[in-house]
């Protein structure tokens, strides 16, 4: 007969904090803030309050009150959400909403200029990606570094089809990693250059204080023809263009001049080839009017790789053997095809060019964000936004199909629980919703309707810390920040935080990385540390979106007055932070109060730490106590979760999973199960378990495995059981003791199985 733990309701209280302070972790703003005629929305998390009001820093007066919408419960995130409203008040000021028996937010701005420096340090990014150059602490300031990889020598890959050595200096380094990547350089050249000529003036020559401000050149041309310039030594004689410049494999967390394996160029392909092509017809004539001499060579080059992808319509990618550097394989090229010959018509006019889009009209409308597998719409956006000979039926199209998925976008945000567009939370997502709201502002520019603008900020606003993790994805910008990176300099320069500007790749469901992702809602998996590469990675396709928006939105919303921005010699760093009890993936009776134990420091000294389990607030604590007891929690798995903030706010949070059992009785009982079978079919223990189990309803199903009092050992999730019968092997992260074990199966919350194993 089968057998299982005795259930037992249990109820608990909070124990009264040293100090009730504000809980700024409950509400979710953009940790800038926002322009005065921009949405100004913020996401409160559980607090079941019905007014919000909207303070003064400076006089503590209350200048907005407002109503809180209804509560709603946001599937991706997994928590009940209301809006806080205040779009409607728009003076200038800094401010905090205070919601009355609840709490606080971060102190933000409404501000003409919000955006700018955030906008300068996102471009300046690159220039911290530089390959071959060494970064002068005049310009670097505290993340100076000596210059790594001078590629003067790389190997030619037999994939290549070449042999010997080849010099391919400069660049930028694609990620955290120090490969050269065509493919990841065409998107964002395009999203760079593409901003440009949109709004020639922003990144005017010396706002970005780069080694080349001060040569008349605005900035960001400079930093792109850093990247040009390599992008040619990636052609080959016949026109065709390698795929990409790396080791043979990822090199460890060390400085770039410490990084010294044999690097190769690596591959040759249609997509390099193409996206070479587009690249080098827009520099063609963006830079025509700075360097003829440069720009001509371009068009040359463009059209030699349009060539030789004509006769070469099909050569994908794939790594060679030995070869694991990032693939960026492609199967589908027709999309580079396009965006190739429209950047081609556009710089050049001829009629090849316009007959290859004419043939193709109907796959030229913009029906999705942009991405470096899908490059299609970066041409849709050129040719709708610079003069060329296409019949105007075939742009109105495209302009048509642009706004309507802007206006779709659009009403999903407005009908979203966090006030976002629909979508997924997979690798690099934050690029996702950057790339929508550059869409937007395209759309603002075709047409002056202020609500695509509205939309491209409130994109923006997720990205800076109106989204349902707290942080602003943008390093050194807001409270809550990334600190540690995926990225070998930022990892390995004995600095605390990485150079501002740079923009995490976003929650990822995928969590392809292993580490440990202590909130399982897609919309919150994400983690700040090094070895998060799913979702704590940086990349120059992710930061040329982030770049435009930021920048778009503020040449649109903004003033234009001056805004310096100096090169930071020194910065403030957030407390660290130990959450020491309850420790991650322990286990704890029901018969004993929870104690929540952390260690945390600052040299500006300690404001205050704030306590949230399962997402709830539940105290803040000041003075020296770092320990806060409550009564045991309802039996089953929960978060706990503490952030700590120093006197002038900045924050640093710890999240640990813990399960509470039912330890009033260790009694097994009978269980009669008509819904499912559960037999433990493994010779040995030792690493594995081999279960077999029949099921009624096709659910995710979970096995949990308890020893004799109760105490949880292992969870594990199949997440698409067979029916009517399967079999499952469960890993064991350590040999099981001999004694007696109780496995049971959970489908939708319910247990449908159990039985026992005992182990000799």
């Amino acid at each position: 007969m089968f057998k299982i733990v005795k259930a037992k309701i249990v109820t608990f209280f909070i124990i009264c904090p040293l100090f009730v302070f504000a809980q700024s972790g409950a509400i979710h703003i953009n940790q800038l803030g926002y322009y005065p005629d921009a949405n100004k929305i913020a996401l409160v998390v559980y607090a079941g309050a019905n007014t919000f009001d909207i303070v003064n820093v400076a006089d503590q007066s209350v200048e907005f009150s407002g109503i809180l919408s209804e509560s709603k419960y946001g599937e991706d995130a997994n928590d009940s959400i209301q809006l806080a409203d205040f779009s409607a008040f728009n003076k200038p000021g800094t401010y905090r909403i205070h919601i009355p028996g609840f709490g606080d937010s971060y102190p933000f701005e409404i501000s003409p200029v919000i955006f700018r420096k955030a906008a300068y340090a996102s471009m300046k990014s690159f220039y911290y990606q530089r390959c071959s150059y060494k970064l002068q602490p005049s310009y670097a300031g505290m993340w100076a570094r000596n210059a790594g990889h001078p590629d003067t020598n790389c190997q030619f890959h037999g994939s290549t089809g070449k042999s010997g050595t080849h010099a391919s200096p400069g660049g930028w380094y694609d990620a955290g990693d120090f490969g050269k990547y065509v493919i990841n350089a065409g998107i964002s050249v395009h999203t760079l250059l593409s901003f440009h000529e949109n709004f020639p003036n922003f990144f005017a020559d010396g706002v970005l204080k780069i080694p080349e401000s001060g040569n008349g050149l605005n900035d960001l041309l400079d930093e792109v023809n850093y990247e040009l310039d390599w992008l040619k030594t990636m052609q080959d004689d016949d026109g065709g263009v390698f795929f990409k410049l790396t080791t043979l494999n990822f090199d460890g967390m060390k400085m770039p001049d410490k990084a010294t394996a044999t690097r190769y160029i690596i591959g040759k392909t249609t997509a390099s080839a193409l996206d070479f092509a587009a690249m080098m017809a827009m520099a063609g004539r963006v830079y025509a009017d700075y360097d003829s001499a440069f720009a001509a060579d371009c068009l040359v080059r463009a059209e030699q790789a349009w060539n030789w992808a004509k006769e070469n319509p099909s050569i994908s990618f794939r790594n060679p053997a030995g070869v694991s550097t990032g693939e960026y394989g492609d199967g589908n090229l027709s999309d580079e095809f396009l965006w190739a010959a429209s950047e081609l018509l556009i710089s050049t006019q001829k009629e090849e060019y316009r007959t290859f889009l004419e043939d193709r009209s109907s796959s030229l409308n913009y029906w999705s964000a942009p991405g470096w597998p899908n490059v299609q719409q970066l041409g849709t956006l050129s040719l709708l936004t610079q003069p060329n000979n296409l019949p105007g039926i075939v742009l109105e199209n495209m302009k048509s199909s642009l706004l309507s998925t802007c206006d779709k976008w659009i009403k999903q945000i407005e009908e979203s629980t966090a006030r976002i567009p629909n979508f997924g939370f997979y690798w690099g997502s934050n690029s996702e919703i950057a790339n929508r709201g550059v869409a937007m502002i395209y759309a603002y520019l075709l047409t002056e309707n202020t609500k695509y603008i509205r939309g491209a900020a409130e994109c923006a606003d997720y990205l800076l810390g109106k989204n349902v993790t707290g942080f602003s994805f943008v390093s050194g910008f807001g409270w809550r920040t990334p600190m540690n990176f995926h990225h070998r300099a930022f990892s390995a320069d004995g600095i605390a935080q990485p150079a501002p500007g740079f923009v995490a790749g976003g929650p990822n469901a995928g969590k392809q990385d292993g580490e440990f992702y202590p909130f399982s809602a897609p919309a919150k998996a994400y983690v700040d540390v090094v070895g998060s590469y799913a979702s704590n990675e940086v990349c120059i396709n992710w930061n040329s979106p982030l770049t435009a928006l930021l920048a778009g939105v503020d040449a649109v919303l903004g003033d234009g007055s001056v805004v310096d921005y100096p090169v930071a010699q020194s910065a403030n760093n957030p407390p660290t932070l130990t959450l020491s009890a309850p420790k991650n993936n322990h286990s704890f009776g029901s018969n004993i109060p929870l104690t929540v134990r952390w260690y945390s420091s600052d040299t500006d000294g300690l404001a205050k730490a704030e306590i949230y389990i399962d997402s709830r607030f539940r105290a803040a604590v000041t003075g020296p106590s770092l320990e806060w007891v409550t009564d045991a929690l309802e039996i089953g798995d929960h978060t706990i979760t503490v952030l700590s903030s120093d006197t002038n706010g900045l924050t640093t949070g710890r999240t640990n999973r813990f399960n509470i059992y039912d330890a009033t009785s260790a009694e097994i009982f009978d269980m009669q199960s008509e819904l499912a079978q559960l037999k433990v079919r493994s010779g040995n223990v030792y690493d594995q378990l081999k279960v077999e189990y029949q099921l009624s309803e096709h659910a995710c199903a979970e096995l949990l495995l308890f020893d004799n009092t109760g105490r949880k050992i292992l969870g594990y999730l199949i997440e698409n059981p067979a029916l009517p019968k399967g079999t499952s092997i469960v890993p064991l992260t350590r040999q099981l003791p001999a004694g007696i074990y109780l496995l049971t199966m959970r489908q939708k919350g319910k247990r449908v199985a159990a039985t026992k194993l005992m182990v000799k």
